[in-house]
C-alpha cells in the first residue's frame, strides 16, 4: 500500500527508506488497535520503536554520508576516501577531519582548509555534501564557499617547489688573432718577367684538322624514317572455331572439366550433368544435353557447334581425376 501511495502521490520509484517507513506506520496502526486492549505494553513497545527509529535512522543516514564517494564519477576517485581533479584535492577521514587542498601553486603559493569534527563541523555530512557536487572545476574556492568555511579558515602555504635555475655559462675570453699588415697593398711586377700561360700558347694558329668535321656538305642525310604497319588482330567466334576444327566435345565421354569449357556452363553445373549421364545413361542427341544443362537461350547455338553426343559407352566414374586436363581445340 505504502509502494502504491508513493507512486501515485509523488511519483518516484520504490527505495529500501520506504520499506522502512512502511513498517513504521504498520506497527503504529498495530499499535492503536491493540492499545485499548494493552495500554501499558503498547506505550513501552512505542517508547523503544521511537528510540530505536531516532538512533537507527541517524546511523542509517551517517552510513549514507560516509559512502558518498560512491556518488563520485570514477575518474575522479585517487583513492580510499580521497578525490581529487586538476584543481583541488579532497581527503576525508570518517568522523574527524575533511581536508581541502589546492594542487596547482599560484604564485608559489597553495591554499587549502580543514574542517574538524571537534570545532563543531559534521564532517559526515560535509563530506557528502562535497562528493553529491565535485566535478571537473571544482576548487578550495568554490567548496569553501559549499560549505560556508570562512577566510580565516583558508591556510595559504608557501610552495617548497622552486623553479630550477641554470646556471649562467662562463664567458670564454676571445682568442687574440694577430695579422701580418705588411705584404697588403698593390704589387708591381716587371713587364719581362710576365711567362704567358701555357693553356693560351697556339692560340693564333688556325686548325689543321679535318674539314669534314666542318663541311656541311659532308653531313650525312638519315634516312627517312618508314611508319611500319601492323595487321590488326581477327576475332573468331568459339561456334566458328569448333566448325573449322573436326575436333568436338563428346557429351558422353568426356569428363566435367571439359564440360565446364562449353560457355554457360561451370564446373558445378558440369559435374551434376556428369552424374546425371552415370545414372540415366548416355545423351541420345545433343537437344537432350542441352535441355539437361538448362543453359540460357542465347548460349544454345554456341554449345551445338561445339558438341556430339555420341553413343559411346565411358565406364570411368570418377571425374575427380581429370582435374588437370587440357581441351586441345
Amino acid at each position: 500500500m505504502w509502494y502504491y501511495f508513493n507512486m501515485s502521490y509523488y511519483g518516484r520509484r520504490y527505495t529500501k527508506y520506504d520499506f522502512y517507513v512502511g513498517l513504521a506506520a504498520f506497527v503504529v496502526v498495530a499499535m492503536v488497535k491493540f492499545w485499548v486492549y494493552y495500554p501499558t505494553l503498547c506505550t513501552i513497545i512505542a517508547l523503544v520503536i521511537i528510540s530505536l527509529t531516532v538512533f537507527g535512522g541517524n546511523w542509517l543516514i551517517d552510513r549514507d554520508n560516509k559512502n558518498s564517494i560512491k556518488n563520485v564519477r570514477l575518474s575522479l576517485v585517487k583513492g580510499l576516501d580521497t578525490i581529487g581533479n586538476a584543481h583541488c584535492t579532497v581527503k576525508f577521514a570518517p568522523d574527524d577531519k575533511l581536508i581541502v587542498m589546492e594542487n596547482i601553486p599560484r604564485n608559489n603559493q597553495k591554499q587549502m582548509f580543514t574542517l574538524l569534527k571537534k570545532d563543531g563541523y559534521k564532517v559526515n555530512k560535509l563530506w557528502s555534501e562535497v562528493c553529491r557536487i565535485f566535478d571537473d572545476y571544482s576548487n578550495v574556492r568554490t567548496l569553501s564557499l559549499l560549505l560556508d568555511v570562512p577566510n580565516s579558515q583558508i591556510v595559504t602555504l608557501e610552495s617548497k617547489a622552486r623553479p630550477i635555475e641554470t646556471p649562467p655559462k662562463p664567458q670564454t675570453s676571445a682568442r687574440q688573432i694577430n695579422i701580418d699588415n705588411s705584404n697588403i697593398g698593390p704589387k708591381f711586377v716587371e713587364m719581362g718577367a710576365i711567362v704567358p700561360d701555357r693553356f693560351g700558347v697556339g692560340g693564333n694558329v688556325q686548325n689543321k684538322g679535318s674539314e669534314d668535321f666542318v663541311n656541311l656538305d659532308n653531313i650525312n642525310k638519315a634516312n627517312p624514317v618508314t611508319e611500319r604497319t601492323q595487321q590488326e588482330p581477327e576475332f573468331v567466334e568459339m561456334k566458328d572455331a569448333f566448325a573449322v576444327t573436326s575436333t568436338k566435345i563428346d557429351v558422353n565421354s568426356v569428363q566435367a572439366p571439359e564440360l565446364a569449357v562449353l560457355p554457360g556452363i561451370n564446373i558445378v553445373q558440369a559435374k551434376k550433368l556428369v552424374e546425371h549421364r552415370n545414372i540415366n545413361g548416355l545423351f541420345k542427341s545433343v537437344e537432350e544435353f542441352i535441355q539437361v544443362a538448362n543453359v540460357k537461350p542465347h548460349f544454345v547455338s554456341k554449345i551445338k557447334s561445339m558438341i556430339v553426343a555420341n553413343s559411346i559407352n565411358n565406364n570411368s566414374n570418377d571425374d575427380d581425376n581429370y582435374e588437370g586436363r587440357i581441351v586441345d581445340f
